[in-house]
């Protein structure tokens, strides 16, 4: 992706380039322009993908620079920096082609790659567009841009427009099938044979690659009987001929045009379930379940989960991983429910921990530990299969348990204790004395030790030791740090110290210990 940055600003440039290039090696910032009028002489010699350009600039200002970069017919993707949030920039910003308008105090990392992928979408689009242009127009070609369209499609506008493109299917018994494969192949081959089985049964059918390794099928289904019967059979022809099982998903029969997006979409969660359980093979949507009986309102689990629940209101979290297992189980043995629904039983069990941890104050490993999670909760764009959704579920339950079963803990303590406990799980990288203490509690240092060791019997020294020590420990099996950097963000000032008190505690030196753990 070929971008070009267009501001006034050195200061600006230098940023948004910084932010670009650390996003993806495949972003290159070929040029940066003091104003619109450097910009357009690049443009009308260059291939550009990507314009980033300012509102206000001397010599020709970003309006100036859209209405002209228009005329060089220049199929980039526009987005208008500015200062000033005033929405006259905005419109006429658009007016003149512009796809995204920003305000540089909003513009992060995550911003930008968010634009970015937006304009990648938005260049692969024109790309296919241009290609279509150059190429022969086929019917195949014509089906992908059916499912690439959003909002609801007329059946008479789609009627004739299957007649103009010369598709012979039967509006009354459409299904769609999503196959799909755990490695590349050569794509010719599948779609050859695909077309010769449909071809060998007297079937009409279109297929096509809708992405790397995922194949579309539009067909006509006589009896529904035969859907079933013709996908089995058509799994194991290609498991012949290519020599590698299939994950496929097959639609309910539709009796319109304009349902193909929906029949799309249910092939595809279909196939999603064989992925989602490992399983090789057919599976038909209308198989798919999340209630235990057909016209019944009680879904799958309800009871499991609420005795789960219960569980966790009583603080009892080895009979919640127990109940969570056994769930699990009781999921693998019914392989006809829907990934998603499954995610969202284990997200409602997770969501739990994670509000009653957000009752307490967090030191900032465990606050890393809990956005990590959240953020890998709230990813509906992630696919799991059901083993990573456990192994994910059952390592964050045992997270979890811990903050929780250290701050039930400290609920034992005494106000002061848990303030000191509470300074040091925030503070332990840095030098800490007892007079610091002392005057973060407002008690007197002696009177500190004392209540510390009575409290929590153990001294505060070999406290605030251990709670170091613990902190190079996961650095040595999470990170790649050296030695001496570990030593200081654990708050070991001297490494050869750190190394000695190390081996002290755990028997082995810091570098033995990271070579144990990480095998």
């Amino acid at each position: 992706m070929r971008i070009i940055i267009v501001d006034d600003e050195s200061i600006t440039r230098q940023w948004v380039k910084t932010k670009i290039e650390k996003i993806d090696l495949n972003y290159h910032v070929v040029g940066e322009f003091a104003n619109g009028k450097q910009a357009l002489e690049y443009c009308a010699k260059n291939k550009v993908d990507v314009i980033f350009t300012d509102i206000r600039m001397a010599t020709m200002d970003g309006l100036e620079f859209l209405s002209e970069v228009r005329k060089l017919n220049l199929n980039a993707y526009k987005i208008i920096l500015s200062a000033y949030d005033e929405f006259y920039y905005a419109r006429q910003a658009m007016k003149l082609g512009a796809h995204e308008f920003v305000l540089k105090p909003e513009i992060t990392k995550e911003s930008i790659s968010e634009i970015l992928r937006e304009a990648k979408i938005y260049l692969e689009n024109v790309s296919r567009e241009e290609n279509i242009s150059e190429e022969q127009y086929t019917p195949e070609t014509y089906l992908v841009q059916l499912l690439e369209r959003s909002g609801y499609q007329k059946e008479e506008d789609l009627r004739q427009e299957f007649k103009e493109k010369g598709i012979l299917l039967d509006s009354s018994e459409l299904v769609v099938s999503v196959v799909s494969f755990p490695k590349g192949l050569d794509n010719e081959n599948v779609l050859e044979i695909i077309r010769l089985f449909f071809k060998d049964k007297a079937v009409k059918s279109y297929c096509f690659l809708w992405e790397k390794q995922d194949f579309v099928i539009l067909y006509n289904s006589s009896i529904k009987t035969e859907r079933e019967e013709s996908a089995w059979e058509l799994a194991e022809v290609l498991y012949k001929n290519i020599g590698t099982e299939s994950y496929m998903g097959f639609s309910n029969i539709g009796k319109d045009f304009h349902n193909i997006p929906d029949l799309f979409r249910q092939a595809s969660d279909a196939r999603d379930n064989r992925i989602f359980y490992g399983m090789y093979g057919v599976q038909l949507y209308d198989r798919m379940v999340v209630r235990m009986e057909k016209d019944s309102q009680d879904l799958y689990y309800n009871r499991e989960i609420k005795e789960i629940t219960d569980c966790f209101e009583k603080g009892k979290f080895n009979e919640v991983k127990e109940g969570t297992v056994k769930l699990f189980t009781l999921i693998q043995q019914n392989n006809a429910l829907y990934p998603a629904y499954i995610k969202a039983i284990c997200v409602e069990i997770l969501s739990a921990y994670i509000q009653k941890i957000r009752k307490h104050s967090l030191n900032s490993e465990y606050e890393e530990g809990m956005r990590t999670i959240e953020k890998l909760i709230g990813n509906d764009n992630e696919r799991y299969t059901l083993e990573d959704l456990k192994k994910y579920t059952l390592e964050a339950q045992d997270y979890f348990s811990n903050i929780l079963e250290n701050k039930r803990k400290m609920r034992c303590f005494s106000v002061p204790v848990q303030d000191i406990i509470n300074y040091v799980e925030n503070n332990f990288s840095k030098r800490i004395s007892m007079e610091e203490i002392a005057d973060q509690v407002h008690l007197n240092k002696t009177y500190i030790s004392v209540l510390f060791k009575k409290e929590t019997d153990e001294n505060f020294s070999d406290f605030l030791q251990r709670i170091r020590l613990e902190n190079s420990c996961r650095l040595l099996t999470k990170t790649r740090l050296p030695i001496q950097e570990i030593a200081e963000q654990s708050g070991f000032f001297d490494a050869a110290y750190f190394s000695r008190v190390f081996k002290e505690k755990y028997a082995l030196t810091p570098v033995e210990y990271r070579r144990l753990k990480i095998k």
